[in-house]
């Protein structure tokens, strides 16, 4: 995991520098190259952030618990970084690549994420849970309101649809987000062994 994480992390490096040195005609019509690579920074910054915040856990339980919660993280943000360099597109010949992302990122917050808290904050598995929870449904609505702002203001055409369909497109957009995020919840459960104890 960790050699993957810090590939990760050279890759976006890499991918924002030649985003900002590459004559921008090369690329497609929709790409952004200044937008995109710094993005491709932040990316970078926000994998390698963890080490920061959590700085040298003595307990090996949580020094595997961070290297999962970074991985959570690198994953997450190439998934989503592969869809906007052209996989969205796919929308075109009937498969919504952007709602298998908005399904998959929260299933895999909630079991990682859950797990993290758990072990680095020493939380009972089932607050640990409602905290994952509520932090990942506030945050699929901030990211709905985040790409209306970059829409508006930055000219990217985050929000799908057209302006006739952006309220349709946000609407599955949270409900697969809920979607993902039960579901993460219910295995997460299983796998704890606390599916019986539930009220």
């Amino acid at each position: 995991m960790k050699t993957f994480i810090n590939f990760s992390i050279a890759v976006y490096v890499l991918a924002g520098s030649l985003l900002l040195v590459i004559p921008s005609g090369i690329f497609p019509v929709f790409y952004k190259p200044t937008l995109m690579a710094s993005l491709a920074f932040v990316s970078a910054f926000l994998i390698f952030l963890p080490r920061i915040i959590f700085r040298k856990p003595v307990d090996e339980k949580k020094k595997r618990a961070l290297i999962k919660f970074q991985f959570l993280i690198t994953f997450i943000l190439l998934i989503n970084g592969i869809g906007g360099l052209g996989l969205y597109k796919l929308y075109k010949i009937g498969f919504e690549y952007d709602k298998l992302m908005h399904f998959v990122s929260p299933l895999l917050a909630v079991l990682f994420g859950s797990a993290f808290i758990s072990v680095w904050f020493r939380k009972n598995a089932k607050i640990a849970l409602v905290i994952t929870v509520s932090l990942i449904l506030l945050g699929g609505v901030l990211w709905e309101i985040l790409e209306a702002t970059s829409d508006k203001f930055l000219g990217t055409t985050l929000l799908g649809g057209g302006e006739n369909l952006i309220a349709v497109d946000t609407a599955k957009d949270l409900f697969m987000n809920v979607i993902g995020t039960i579901l993460g919840a219910i295995i997460f459960l299983k796998k704890r062994g606390l599916t019986k104890k539930l009220p």
